[in-house]
């Protein structure tokens, strides 16, 4: 097995390179996600990994040149994180950056998911960045395999389905030698967390606060659902999926105890 690097450029260049960067306050969310990471460095656990097959030609360069677009297009992407000097979480984004790509040739057709798991496993450094990265995998049967690794603190689920279809749409152009130009985005992702953070000076969120305080007044400290084995004195991310078919008289009435919540399926 081989490995090339192609387009491996750290997103987050060293001083004289990368362009100009600009550091905003980080949202509630991703204050919140950067603590539970400095309280385990080194955890993969909010990797959001997406990995998917290619059966027939793949053009690796138009690849890498479609993410490189979308990088561009989005500043989440192009997002690292530090300590502001008033002490506060803050999102430091540079106003140029490509993704990290690295391709692995003559990958063993049974060796390929092992690779893949392990790839997605690898942690980030929140602080020196990049938050996203790529590996191909061209395997031995003449299919490819592309994965997809992002930090939780710049993608979640629902944007990494954006994402996909954003970059397959930039991958066919590219391909085809045509334009790629999507509209210029009138938002990104730092606005909303400007925008929260001065709600949150303007006493905005005190109503909520005080409406949570209340409710979860004497909450029990954790939930003591029925287990197959004791809970472990110390919680770990290891787990397994069950999978199961919810009957259509059961799917109909959590729909409406979800609507009758405001809450979506999911949640309920």
């Amino acid at each position: 097995m081989t490995v090339d690097a192609v387009d491996l450029i750290d997103l987050y260049a060293a001083e004289g390179g990368g362009g100009e960067e600009y550091e905003f306050p980080a949202s509630d969310a991703q204050s919140r996600l950067l603590v539970l990471d400095q309280l385990n460095p080194g955890s993969p656990q909010y990797n959001v990994p997406v990995a998917f097959a290619v059966h027939g030609p793949f053009d690796t360069a138009a690849f890498g040149r479609a993410l490189d677009a979308l990088v561009d297009r989005h500043e989440a992407l192009r997002t690292v994180f530090r300590t502001a000097e008033d002490g506060t979480p803050a999102q430091r984004v540079s106003a140029v950056g490509r993704v990290p790509l690295t391709v692995h040739r003559d990958v063993p057709a049974d060796g390929a998911d092992a690779l893949l798991l392990a790839e997605a496993a690898r942690p980030f450094d929140t602080s020196a960045g990049p938050l996203l990265r790529c590996t191909v995998y061209a395997v031995d049967d003449g299919s490819h395999r592309v994965l997809l690794v992002a930090h939780h603190l710049v993608c979640d689920g629902w944007s990494l389905g954006l994402m996909l279809e954003e970059l397959s749409e930039g991958y066919r152009d590219t391909v085809r030698g045509l334009p790629h130009r999507p509209a210029e985005l009138p938002l990104q992702f730092p606005d909303y967390a400007a925008w929260q953070r001065e709600r949150a000076a303007d006493g905005a969120f005190e109503a909520s606060v005080r409406h949570w305080v209340e409710r979860l007044r004497g909450a029990p400290a954790t939930m003591e659902l029925p287990l197959d084995r004791p809970r472990p004195a110390v919680r770990t991310a290891a787990g397994g999926t069950e999978r199961f078919v919810f009957g259509a008289e059961v799917r109909e009435r959590l729909a409406e105890v979800a609507a009758a919540s405001g809450a979506t399926p999911f949640m309920t």
